[in-house]
């Protein structure tokens, strides 16, 4: 027997799982609200009833994003390469970017970065033996600054002595370069170090101390538990082919994907190699907290959608105002269930705008060619809604709110094609990451059976 435990910054959730066949089977499921000010009350109350069932002495692991995340602050040099290797490497790590800056930084930038208190401050530029002199600067202006986090060197690995000595005074730690060359992204020590800085940073939250006392471990971030785990069902190949989770809570909205590299004797690439596995969140795109943040970042389409469904959109406007503040809130009529529905639908198809990529036809002296830039998600076979809305969702919500063919400037927007939408019912995808640590082929063998398919 098995019990995971996941504490989400509204709901907490825990199963008792026990191995039956080669699988993990929920013989119990249970669900209370986030105690924020103390996370070990709402914790306590579902291990205790889990407990019930339980016998003997069984195991007890847990994660949380109920900290939020780590507010990481990336820095780089050239924004499609060293800068989106640091922005891979936080966001696999769990991390939420808040802040990106590249080439050289000036007192604005780090007046900024100070406002914004990041946990960590993600310093990369420059392949191994590469670039210098931006590295250099920006390291000299960071050692100015009255920034007290912990600073991570991920860059041109030749510069680890010098940079050393210019932070001497500040919290730094150091990890393999992101980009060693141009063909061949590194994330994955930044990322560990990453993770690291975490674990010992969550368990200060409140109440998780005792958390560590109950579990013997600190909990994981949740985030990185299903990146993890997303790894982890492609390893054992538990789809067929291209597959990506949508996890769309009340704050944010994470995209999980595995995808195939796409080439083609036609098609020149833009940017860094793009990984197998990828994680994106879109920190303004959410069904309560970030309701009106999700309007606020394209006013005109969503207002616009909401008027071609003959809906009011000061009424719309009403409704989000009252979601951002009642985070709890549950929808009591079809008007307020529609907009719910919308707002979810908005949020996904931008988030899968974001996550993936673009192209563009070009002609040169050897015919029509294809610019791609980005993530090409045309391949993906199997998509599957988790978070609270879309695990309850009995519908596809690409299906009322598809992702727009092209951008506003005309570029084909590298979106999934033809594929089959599952939802999460029973959103065990938190727990079954967790239990992937103990158990991971029959983890990865139990997801697929507890879905449900959405059909035409």
């Amino acid at each position: 027997m098995l019990i995971s435990i996941d504490i989400g910054s509204t709901w907490t959730k825990g199963a008792l799982f026990t191995v039956r066949e080669g699988k993990l089977v929920v013989e119990n499921r249970e669900t209370t609200a986030t105690t924020t000010d103390d996370l070990s009350i709402g914790f306590r109350e579902i291990l205790g009833r889990l407990r019930l069932t339980a016998y003997g002495d069984t195991p007890v692991l847990c994660s949380s994003s109920a900290h939020g995340g780590l507010k990481i602050t990336a820095i780089g040099i050239v924004p499609d390469l060293t800068l989106e290797s640091a922005r891979l490497a936080a966001l696999s790590a769990g991390g939420k970017l808040t802040k990106a800056f590249s080439y050289r930084l000036n007192s604005s930038d780090i007046k900024e970065i100070e406002a914004s208190l990041p946990d960590i401050v993600l310093l990369t530029g420059g392949t191994d033996g590469g670039n210098r002199s931006y590295i250099l600067h920006n390291a000299e202006l960071l050692a100015k600054s009255n920034l007290d986090c912990t600073i991570l060197y991920a860059g041109n690995r030749d510069l680890q002595d010098e940079v050393k000595n210019i932070l001497i005074r500040k919290k730094l730690l150091i990890a393999a370069n992101v980009l060693p060359d141009l063909n061949n992204p590194s994330p994955q020590e930044a990322r560990d170090v990453i993770r690291e800085t975490f674990m010992s940073t969550i368990i200060q939250g409140k109440g998780l101390q005792s958390i560590v006392k109950l579990t013997g471990s600190a909990p994981v971030p949740t985030p990185a538990a299903v990146f993890d785990y997303v790894t982890l069902l492609d390893r054992e190949k538990a789809f067929e082919g291209d597959f990506s989770f949508i996890d769309m809570g009340g704050a944010t909205t994470d995209y999980y994907s595995a995808v195939s590299f796409v080439s083609g004797e036609k098609v020149i690439r833009k940017g860094i190699r793009e990984p197998r596995i990828k994680r994106s969140v879109e920190g303004d795109l959410g069904m309560r907290v970030s309701a009106l943040s999700a309007l606020e970042s394209d006013r005109m389409t969503l207002e616009a959608e909401v008027e071609s469904r003959g809906l009011n959109p000061d009424d719309f406007l009403v409704y989000l105002n009252k979601v951002s503040t009642m985070t709890e809130y549950i929808p009591v009529d079809a008007e307020e269930k529609r907009f719910d529905a919308l707002l979810a639908g908005f949020c996904t198809a931008n988030a899968t705008t974001r996550h993936g990529g673009t192209r563009r036809e070009v002609y040169t002296t050897s015919g029509s060619a294809f610019i791609e830039r980005g993530r090409n998600l045309k391949n993906i076979k199997t998509i599957i809604g988790t978070g609270g809305y879309l695990a309850a969702l009995d519908d596809d919500p690409f299906r009322h709110y598809p992702v727009p063919a092209v951008t506003i400037e005309g570029e084909e927007i590298l979106s999934p094609a033809e594929y089959r939408y599952y939802r999460d019912e029973r959103y065990l995808i938190p727990l079954l990451a967790n239990a992937a640590r103990l158990y991971p082929k029959e983890a990865a063998a139990s997801l697929k059976p507890n879905l449900a398919e959405i059909k035409d």
